[in-house]
């Protein structure tokens, strides 16, 4: 990633900046929002980029994923259509990107504290806009996030949308495990199948370890289309995000560090999640999203927890030529889906 950091710098800019929604004679359309908010929430600031052609729209919260993955750039990049249609805040996490503080304890990094900042920053939207509701979208660690959330604060949502949604975490590491050594012995790659199998057995009882060969694991995931099926890297992906206008150089910088903090605090409580043993039924219209392969949210399980969870409305959409992440690899079909959801 830095490497493409340097080769865009001449680009980048001290501060970040969003685009205004202008007309065509070039003056700011009446109504539209375009802005970045700061506020404080449990100790920590916030930063909200909040965008949308009519604040009259309802109300789409975006939960990045990770954790501690910024999500800002590539949503304005390949999902801007939804600014049309809704009021799109995107908001880092506690210890993401522009929410990140040297400052910030670890103690707080869990996800108790998580849930209760987001609904802290949801009564603060519903105050800022006089909205009773939101549309809540989480995006693999934020599909963890936002399930808690409809789970325990139905009240607060007209509807969930799941994109690359989490389940079972601890069987969906041995499900791609085994993915994974099957693409490596049939690699037949004799580097790539030695360097697998050195990270073997991944214990649970050595988080620093663990977190290490998770790493490896990652790459590993990226290399034979678990994470972006018709991608190799995450090249593209990476530029998009360093080019972007809502980061600053430092921000930049920094986004590995973040992720980094963010699972080594996170991923103990990360694996104990399940909501196909603790979530049977919601009080809202419950969407599903997940890409045909993806394996590190597994689409096999993620289609075991929609049969059986209890909705009023429910829907699964397998997108085909996907991995783990389905609103940038197949954007327009998304953006157009979601537009969909709107009552």
């Amino acid at each position: 990633m830095l490497k493409e950091f340097i080769k865009e710098i001449r680009i980048r800019r001290k501060s970040a900046t969003t685009l205004q929604f202008k007309d065509r004679s070039q003056n700011i359309i009446k109504g539209s929002i375009a802005t970045f908010e700061k506020i404080n929430v449990n100790g920590i600031n916030h930063t909200l980029l909040i965008r949308g052609i009519s604040i009259k729209n309802p109300i789409l919260l975006f939960l990045h994923g990770g954790p501690g993955c910024s999500e800002m750039g590539l949503t304005r990049n390949f999902n801007s259509e939804l600014e049309k249609h809704y009021v799109v805040v995107n908001y880092d996490q506690r210890g993401a990107c522009k929410s990140y503080s040297k400052d910030l304890k670890k103690e707080t990094m869990n996800m108790n504290q998580f849930l209760d900042d987001l609904v802290k920053i949801i009564n603060y939207l519903q105050k800022r806009f006089k909205k009773k509701k939101v549309y809540l979208m989480g995006h693999s660690f934020g599909s963890m996030l936002g399930t808690l959330a409809v789970k325990n604060y139905p009240q607060l949502f007209h509807a969930y949308i799941g994109v690359a949604q989490a389940t079972n975490m601890r069987l969906s590491e041995k499900i791609a495990m085994k993915f994974l050594l099957t693409k490596a012995i049939g690699s037949k790659n004799k580097a790539v199948i030695k360097l697998f199998k050195k990270i073997q057995p991944i214990r649970e009882d050595n988080p620093k370890a663990y977190l290490k060969k998770l790493q490896i694991m990652k790459k590993f995931m990226k290399l034979f289309g678990g994470s972006l099926y018709k991608q190799k890297d995450f090249a593209k992906l990476s530029r998009v995000l360093i080019s972007s206008r809502e980061y600053t150089i430092k921000e930049i910088l920094r986004y590995d560090k973040c992720n980094e903090f963010c699972l080594e605090c996170l991923w103990p409580e990360m694996l104990e999640i399940n909501f196909i043993r603790d979530v049977k039924e919601v009080k809202m219209p419950f969407y599903i999203i997940q890409g045909r392969h993806d394996y590190q949210t597994t689409y096999s399980l993620a289609k075991i927890f929609y049969q059986q969870l209890k909705a009023p409305k429910k829907k699964f959409f397998t997108f085909e030529n996907s991995a783990h992440n389905p609103h940038y690899e197949e954007p327009e079909r998304f953006n157009q889906i979601v537009i969909s959801l709107k009552k």
